[in-house]
């Protein structure tokens, strides 16, 4: 038998839970949940215990009766107390305000993003960067976050989008900006060039007409070059 199913799923007081047949309807403070179980699995209530198994020594039986035990003990915990989730938005000029049913974004794109809020979830924009997902349905709860998330994922280089609170961005470097190198380029006639590189898939070619150049000048002219492009990519 599963070990999960083999734990009991306590009933607070204020619960009430009604069993029919495969039916099962949690009641509390916060609303009311249904569920319908499987056929492999079974459902009895001793005092103030739901206790689940599996109908039958089947691996499959076994395995669902692990999971519904855990469906019906967070259907217990969320109209007894409910979930959220926080997210927070990381950005210049990114902000959230929550309307009624709509939560508007601003999040960088040429336009606003307006989500349309689905029944049983109730989102708060304590401030402009950050968001709070509260319902009763754990996995609507996270399927929502999910979404919103979605809309603008954090950033690898700088962060900026929208993440869990608390989640752990993983950061990456990007290409590090080296010397002016001279080199001949076969299909370009053999002629000198100059070529950089800078972070992301951009590669600057400048033709070489005074090959008497030393490398002195050759490194003032990439200094000016390194000044542009780096105000060019703040800005991006």
């Amino acid at each position: 038998m599963s070990r999960i199913a083999n734990n009991p799923v306590p009933v607070p007081s204020g619960v009430e839970v009604t069993i029919d047949g495969p039916d099962l309807n949690v009641k509390g403070t916060k609303g009311a949940l249904q569920l319908t179980l499987h056929g492999l699995v079974s459902i009895a209530r001793e005092e103030d215990l739901l206790l689940l198994k599996a109908v039958g020594p089947t691996q499959q039986a076994t395995a669902l009766a692990g999971t519904f035990r855990s469906l019906v003990s967070n259907m217990v915990q969320g109209v007894s107390e409910g979930y959220q989730k926080q997210l927070e938005l990381q950005g210049v000029g990114y902000r959230a305000q929550a309307q009624g049913a709509k939560l508007n974004l601003t999040l960088g794109f040429s336009h606003p993003v307006v989500y349309q809020v689905p029944e049983g979830i109730e989102i708060e924009t304590p401030t402009q960067t950050q968001i709070i997902v509260k319902g009763i349905d754990k996995q609507k709860v996270g399927q929502v976050s999910a979404e919103i998330r979605a809309f603008r994922p954090p950033e690898p280089y700088k962060g900026k989008g929208i993440r869990y609170k608390g989640e752990n961005v993983r950061s990456k470097q990007g290409k590090t900006v080296g010397a002016f190198q001279t080199r001949n380029i076969p299909h370009l006639g053999h002629e000198k060039i100059i070529e950089k590189f800078w972070p992301g898939p951009l590669t600057l070619i400048l033709k070489l007409t005074d090959e008497k150049l030393k490398n002195s000048e050759l490194n003032h002219v990439g200094e000016k070059v390194d000044k542009l492009v780096n105000s060019v990519m703040n800005q991006l």
